[in-house]
């Protein structure tokens, strides 16, 4: 009976070996008899991770601890951001006939204009609008009945942080041509079929899961993929340039689950008063872990009887050193995922956490939609259009500094670049009145009055002598002063009615001016 199992045992373990070696890339010694004792091929550990994350089947399974942190971080800041169908044209003739669209703000153009994957769309372009109403947008708000914009969004990125590449298949269609339905296909189920030349770079991709497999055409399936240097087919992951600290933190979750499972760190020397025979120290060994130690025994009070005495152990060097080396380790994993750690540091201060927040956006999710917005132009807006007048582009992500924004718009009007409708305009407001003249000088005034030249100044009026060239005797003034308005003589009431004048018609032509 022995040697039969003996010989059972060594024929699934072979066969074991050789599956995992022709079908999935593994590295299990598939000559080894003994190999089933470890768990690399069979017993309780064969269906559990025992290898580096290598090829795309393994990395699905690592969707993990700081793997899975970094990796839905990064999707769900990905899938917030709106990616828009836009408009661009030499001059408005039948792209702009046929659909419906809607200006865009200067700072949306501005962010157009200067990313390099859309340059060649706006360059020769004389407008560029915003499309409110077309097949495409119909088609992502509802990709398939089970999916959504967002959840697609996710899912892509998802796959390309974990297998350094995703795959929609479009192959459903109406009469004209036209895709009706996205899904997105598990990445470790789908291989590219290489073609023999060039021009055939990739001719079509096999999707195989358990007993289904099928060829797809490359024309229904949309590769989204990080350029790599070793693999140009499938690309390169996230998780593969940091797949050493992903296995080494493992290892690490691996041993301190065995830790707390098989000793609750109840590690420690039980003393005795006179000699003790091994059995009975066996014995007492026995009945001292079956009492305290284990997780689920974490806490008790420790009963020994008269005559024993227990001194815990503290923690070792080594010990103290694997708890720095897991949080050095998991650091290194977010940098590969472009995650700052201070994202997740809970006593990190406001400044920090703002500055991980631009971080991440720069290098972690603004690069990825700017590869997600160039996919979409060259795989499937052409399938609408072929003209290269519509194209796809994602807002910016870069949170602004706003007070660096404010001093700038401060400067700009003050300096006369920027009117105050424009900045208006940027912030979605009405225009007013009079906004449309640009502000000089330290008083912010319009440039109309800054430049225009001083009005001259009123003429001094000068007072005719009295009849007589004596004067008035008080009492005698108003009497006079009625005498000359009577005959139309020009005496001082009479200039003091036209100052008067000449005053009301100055400040009624100021204020009808302004």
């Amino acid at each position: 009976m022995g040697k039969r199992l003996d010989k059972l045992i060594y024929n699934v373990g072979h066969l074991r070996g050789l599956y995992d070696l022709a079908l999935k890339g593994g590295n299990a010694p598939s000559g080894e008899p003994s190999a089933w004792l470890t768990g690399q091929m069979w017993g309780p550990g064969a269906l559990a991770i025992t290898n580096k994350p290598g090829n795309k089947a393994d990395m699905a399974k690592w969707f993990t601890s700081w793997s899975y942190i970094c990796a839905v971080t990064n999707a769900n800041a990905r899938a917030a951001v709106p990616t828009d169908l836009y408009v661009a044209a030499a001059a408005k003739g039948k792209a702009w006939q046929t659909i419906r669209t809607r200006s865009i703000d200067r700072t949306r153009r501005k962010h157009i204009e200067t990313r390099q994957d859309l340059r060649r769309y706006v360059i020769k372009s004389e407008d560029v609008e915003a499309v409110t109403e077309h097949r495409y947008i119909d088609l992502m708000a509802r990709p398939n009945p089970f999916l959504s914009e967002s959840d697609l969004k996710y899912l892509t990125s998802i796959f390309m942080d974990l297998s350094g590449a995703a795959y929609w298949y479009i192959g459903v269609r109406d009469t004209l041509g036209i895709p009706t339905q996205i899904w997105v296909m598990p990445s470790q189920y789908v291989t590219p079929i290489p073609g023999k030349t060039l021009k055939e770079f990739i001719v079509g991709y096999e999707y195989g899961r358990g007993r289904v497999k099928q060829t797809l055409s490359a024309e229904d399936v949309i590769e989204f993929k990080v350029p790599s240097p070793i693999n140009e087919y499938t690309g390169m992951s996230c998780l593969q340039g940091v797949a050493s600290a992903v296995y080494a933190y493992a290892k690490m979750d691996e041993y301190t689950e065995a830790m707390f499972t098989n000793k609750a760190r109840v590690g420690g020397v039980i003393e005795t008063e006179s000699k003790v025979a091994p059995a009975t120290a066996d014995r007492l060994r026995e009945d001292f872990s079956q009492r305290y130690e284990g997780a689920a025994q974490s806490g008790k009070t420790v009963i020994l009887p008269a005559g024993m005495k227990f001194t815990k152990d503290s923690m070792t060097p080594e010990e103290l050193s694997y708890i720095e080396g897991k949080r050095i380790t998991a650091e290194e994993i977010c940098i590969g995922f472009g995650v700052p750690k201070a994202l997740f540091d809970p006593n990190a201060i406001r400044a920090n956490v703002e500055g991980a927040q631009y971080t991440h956006a720069k290098y972690g999710i603004e690069p990825w939609l700017m590869r997600y917005d160039d996919t979409l132009n060259g795989d499937l807006i052409p399938i609408y259009d072929d003209t290269g007048t519509l194209f796809v582009s994602s807002d910016s992500p870069i949170p602004e500094d706003k007070t660096y924004l404010l001093q700038k718009r401060t400067a700009d009007m003050a300096a006369g670049i920027t009117t105050i409708n424009e900045e208006r305009a940027d912030d979605g407001k009405e225009p007013i009145e009079g906004g449309d003249e640009p502000l000089v000088s330290g008083l912010l005034i319009p440039l109309s009055q800054a430049v225009a030249e001083p009005e001259p100044a009123p003429a001094p009026i000068i007072m005719p002598p009295l009849a007589g060239g004596d004067k008035p005797k008080p009492g005698e003034a108003d009497e006079d002063d009625a005498g000359n308005l009577d005959t139309g003589d020009t005496g001082k009431a009479a200039m003091l009615d036209e100052l008067q004048r000449m005053v009301e018609q100055r400040i009624k032509a100021r204020l009808e001016g302004e």
